[in-house]
C-alpha cells in the first residue's frame, strides 16, 4: 500500500505559548543561572518590575521573533544603563560589597527619587540624601534593617509614610528645609531615635519649607529623644506634653520668634535632664524673669543679630552662676548644635 501523505502543518510565525512559558526560562531573567554568572550579579530586579508597571507592556506573548528580539535588546539596553547609573552613585551590585556598605553619601546629586536598589545594603549605617529634589519617602529603605542616621535635609518632601516607625533603629534623623508641615503618628514609634532636626536654615523659609506652628504630638512621645533642633520655625506655643519629654538634653528655638517667650520657658524648664538651650535671634534685648528656672543648665546660647545687651548679660551671670552663657561677643567660638554630639557641646 502507499504510504499516507504526510499533512504538510505551516510553522507559526508567532510564538503561541502561554506568556510565562518564554519569560520564565529566558536568561535575562534576574532568577536565571546565566543571569546570576552574568558580569552584574545580584543586581536586583526593580528595572523588571518598573518594565511590567509601564502602560502597554506585557510579557512577549504573541509576539512574532523579531519583535521578541528587540523586546529583550531593549531590556538589555536599559538593564545595562541602570547598571551604569547604579555605579555612578558608587551603590555596590556584588553581594560582597553590599554586605560591607556601612555609609554611602548621595548628597548634591540631583536625584527625584530614592532609588531601589537601597533597599539591598541591609548593612548600611548612614545614609546621606541631602540638597536634591527627593519629593517622596521610599520604603525600599525599610530593608536597610541596621540603618542609625538619615539625612534627608534640603529635600522637596511633604509628607512621611505612617510606616516609617519600621526604621526600627534609626537614632539621628534630619528633615532640615523641607515642606512639612505635620509628621505622622507612627513617627512616635521610632523608639532609638535621639536626634531629630526639623529646622529651617533661614527665617524667611518658613513660609515655604518646614511649616511647624505647633510641634507634632509624635514627636513628645519619642523616649529616647536627647537632640531637638527647631530653629527657624513659625512655632506658636508648646504642649503641656514636652513635660514627658525626659531624655531630653539639647533644645534649639533660635529664630522662633513668633513663640511666646515667657510662657514657653516656664514649660522648658521643667525638662529634668535639659542641658543645652539656644534661643538666640528671638528679637531680644532682655529675657523674661523665668529664665531664673534654669539654674541646672550647663550651656545656654544667646545671640541676637543687632548683638546682644551686655548688662543684660551680666545681669544672668549672676542668675545662672553655673551655666556657660554664649552671646556672641566678637572672636567668641559658639558650640555648633548640628553636627557635634551632645558631650562635645558640653564641652
Amino acid at each position: 500500500m502507499p504510504a499516507e501523505p504526510v499533512a504538510l502543518v505551516e510553522e507559526p510565525s508567532t510564538y503561541q505559548y502561554p506568556k510565562d512559558s518564554l519569560w520564565r526560562g529566558h536568561p535575562l531573567r534576574p532568577d536565571h543561572p546565566d543571569y546570576l554568572n552574568n558580569a552584574y550579579p545580584n543586581y536586583s530586579d526593580s528595572i523588571f518590575a518598573q518594565l511590567e508597571g509601564q502602560e502597554g507592556f506585557n510579557y512577549p506573548y504573541g509576539k512574532t521573533e523579531e519583535e521578541v528580539q528587540l523586546f529583550l535588546y531593549q531590556l538589555e539596553r536599559d538593564r545595562k544603563a541602570r547598571i551604569r547609573y547604579l555605579m555612578g552613585l558608587n551603590i555596590p551590585m556584588r553581594a560582597d560589597a553590599m554586605a560591607e556598605k556601612r555609609y554611602l553619601n548621595l548628597s548634591s546629586r540631583g536625584l527625584t527619587e530614592i532609588p531601589q536598589e537601597l533597599g539591598g545594603l541591609q548593612a548600611l549605617e548612614e545614609l546621606l540624601l541631602k540638597y536634591n529634589e527627593i519629593k517622596h519617602f521610599s520604603t525600599a529603605l525599610y530593608q536597610c534593617k541596621s540603618l542609625k542616621r538619615l539625612d534627608l535635609s534640603s529635600n522637596q518632601l511633604e509628607t512621611l509614610p505612617n510606616s516609617i516607625y519600621r526604621l526600627n533603629k534609626l537614632e539621628n534623623l534630619s528633615l532640615r528645609d523641607n515642606k512639612l508641615n505635620f509628621l505622622p503618628t507612627g513617627f512616635s514609634q521610632l523608639r532609638e531615635l535621639r536626634s531629630l532636626d526639623l529646622s529651617n536654615s533661614h527665617r524667611s523659609m518658613a513660609g515655604a519649607y518646614n511649616n511647624f506652628r505647633y510641634l507634632p504630638s509624635a514627636v513628645y512621645r519619642l523616649p529616647k529623644l536627647e537632640k531637638l533642633l527647631l530653629q527657624r520655625l513659625p512655632l506658636q506655643q508648646f504642649a503641656l506634653n514636652i513635660r514627658q519629654m525626659s531624655s531630653l538634653r539639647v533644645l534649639s528655638i533660635a529664630g522662633c520668634y513668633q513663640l511666646p517667650l515667657d510662657d514657653n520657658l516656664k514649660l522648658l524648664a521643667q525638662l529634668p535632664n535639659l542641658e543645652v538651650l539656644d534661643i538666640s535671634f528671638l528679637g531680644r534685648r532682655n529675657l523674661p524673669k523665668s529664665i531664673e528656672r534654669f539654674k541646672h543648665l550647663k550651656v545656654l546660647i544667646w545671640q541676637e543679630e543687632n548683638g546682644v545687651n551686655e548688662q543684660a548679660i551680666k545681669a544672668l551671670k549672676k542668675i545662672l552662676p553655673n551655666t556657660r552663657i554664649y552671646w556672641g561677643a566678637p572672636g567668641e567660638k559658639r558650640p555648633f548644635l548640628r553636627a557635634n554630639s551632645i558631650e562635645t557641646i558640653i564641652q
